[in-house]
């Protein structure tokens, strides 16, 4: 808030400090100016402006902003002195040292005093004195009459300058007082002062944040999915609701926590279209339809929660989708092939974003399931078969697309059981380039009971990475070997091996279980988990 002033003059009539009059010549202005101001803050006084609005301007960084503002300001205040506007001139700056920024009022009164300039030198008077010599000075000067109609502009001039007539009207260059010397001086010095303090300032609070960061716990959710450490537990809702607990240590905790605290920071679901429905070789999956689509997503939801990530597998059939069998859904099975591709982009479409809008978006999208035959084999003219690629090239890509549309950074995956069979890889993946399938990740299952010996898996793993550069890999199914199995993933090149789920750790069917048959962890199972956490938290 700018402070209010006394405003009067002094007894010999002389323009004091404040004074809202205004002086009838300049000449008495500009002495005061001249040699009665001792500092920045007296002039801007002057110019009715508090202590601290002339601290604020000294200070100052926009005031080299307003160097094309002081350029017009001066060519306009030197052109009316030039015509005989002085009274003009002087109202016309201190009007301008109220109505605009401190800085504008600081380049009025620097104006002022490049004016003074252009009158006679007058001696200094020393500082000690000035206040009494201000006090004693004589009366000013009777001022000019104003100018008649028809007097020039030039005389009018010489009276105010005391030039002679034949005098240019402006002397260029324009002479620089003593006090705009030292003014300058002090605005410069301050000013690198300033800049110094402010990149100290900067770099100490750069130095501040780096440190805070570095001392900052780690975050807890969501886990790091740097590098996969999954598990497919999709029947445990199942087995839940069947009565099932999970216990770590003795104590009963949520299996989604006891998996995270062992270093698990993915799980994989797998949904069928309808589970209610039996398939030319299966049974129903669930008569309780776990596993459909609603049960995926309540799951889905859960695992969010959790802090840990998601990987969807569809396998489009009601059961089971395998090496065996590849079923189309009994809801599908009138359609025409054209149909039949639609209907698996928008089946997919759907699913993804219902689950993007339960808040339970998934990072990684598995297009079938073991799709080494191909998928919904039993449709129009063979339907997707290896055996015509034209169509399972189709199927694929409705399935793909759909993801995408959802969100581009979804993760898409394509998951054959090839893991110990390179040469059958190399066939199936180099069919599906060649007929512009695009994915992201191929997924491999790997179980000793099926695809061989880890070595096998590693053999295979080792020349797809150098056969398909553009592809990242994953082990989609792995059985009880965590340590060979996540050894071969991270031995890939550029990170290209992404990790591993482990495929439902509470059954027992390929001697996988991590959970005994009361749903206890089994520690000497378990150990080679809490020894992969261990090895990704100093090596990841």
């Amino acid at each position: 808030m700018r402070k209010s002033t006394t405003h009067s003059t002094t007894p010999n009539g002389q323009w004091a400090l404040g004074s809202r009059q205004r002086p009838k010549s300049l000449r008495p202005l500009f002495d005061y100016l001249t040699h009665a101001s001792t500092s920045l803050d007296d002039m801007l006084e002057t110019l009715d402006l508090s202590k601290d609005e002339a601290e604020a301007l000294l200070l100052s960084q926009q005031y080299s902003a307003h160097r094309q503002l002081r350029t017009t300001l001066l060519a306009q205040q030197l052109q009316l002195i030039a015509q005989n506007h002085a009274q003009s001139a002087i109202s016309r700056l201190l009007e301008l040292s109220r109505s605009h920024h401190p800085a504008t009022a600081r380049l009025a009164t620097t104006q002022l005093l490049a004016f003074a300039n252009l009158l006679p030198a007058t001696p200094p008077i020393p500082i000690e004195n000035r206040k009494q010599k201000i006090e004693n000075a004589p009366p000013p000067a009777p001022s000019p009459e104003p100018p008649s109609p028809v007097e020039s502009p030039t005389s009018r001039l010489h009276d105010v300058t005391t030039s002679p007539p034949s005098a240019p009207a402006i002397p260029s260059p324009l002479p620089r007082s003593p006090l705009i010397t030292r003014t300058l001086e002090r605005t410069m010095k301050t000013t690198r002062l300033l800049t110094l303090a402010s990149f100290v300032l900067c770099l100490s609070s750069f130095l501040l944040l780096v440190r805070a960061a570095a001392a900052a716990p780690p975050a807890t959710a969501p886990a790091d999915s740097s590098y996969i450490v999954g598990a497919d537990i999709s029947w445990v809702p199942q087995r839940e609701a069947a009565g099932a607990h999970y216990s770590d240590n003795g104590q009963q905790q949520d299996i989604l926590a006891i998996l995270k605290s062992h270093g698990f920071n993915y799980i994989r679901l797998r949904t069928f279209v309808d589970p209610t429905q039996s398939t030319p070789r299966d049974r129903p999956y669930s008569p309780q339809g776990f596993c459909d689509l609603p049960h995926t997503i309540a799951f889905a939801k859960q695992i969010k929660a959790a802090g840990l990530h998601l990987l969807i597998d569809f396998h489009y059939s009601d059961s089971w989708a395998d090496p065996g069998k590849q079923f189309t859904p009994s809801s599908w099975k009138n359609l025409s092939f054209p149909d039949l591709v639609q209907k698996l982009h928008d089946y997919t479409k759907d699913a993804v974003t219902q689950l993007k809008d339960a808040g339970a978006e998934p990072d990684m999208v598995q297009v079938g399931n073991e799709i080494t035959p191909g998928m919904l084999t039993d449709g129009p003219n063979g339907g997707g078969s290896t055996k015509n690629w034209d169509q399972l090239a189709q199927l694929l890509t409705a399935g793909l697309s759909a993801v995408k549309e959802v969100d581009p950074k979804i993760l898409t995956m394509l998951h054959i059981d090839r893991g110990g069979d390179n040469p059958g890889t190399v066939r199936w993946v180099d069919a599906a380039l060649a007929h512009n399938v695009h994915f992201d990740v191929l997924g491999l299952s790997c179980y000793q009971r099926w695809q061989g010996p880890p070595e096998k898996w590693k053999a295979n793993f080792d020349d797809l990475a150098k056969r398909y550069p553009n592809l990242k890999f994953v082990m989609a199914e792995v059985d009880a070997h965590a340590l060979q199995a996540n050894a071969i993933m991270r031995a890939l090149p550029d990170h290209r091996g992404l990790g591993t789920f482990i495929w439902e750790p509470t059954a027992n069917n390929a001697g996988q279980a991590l959970f005994d048959n009361q749903g206890n962890v089994i520690p000497a199972k378990m150990a080679e988990y809490d020894q992969l956490k261990q090895m990704l938290a100093t090596q990841p």
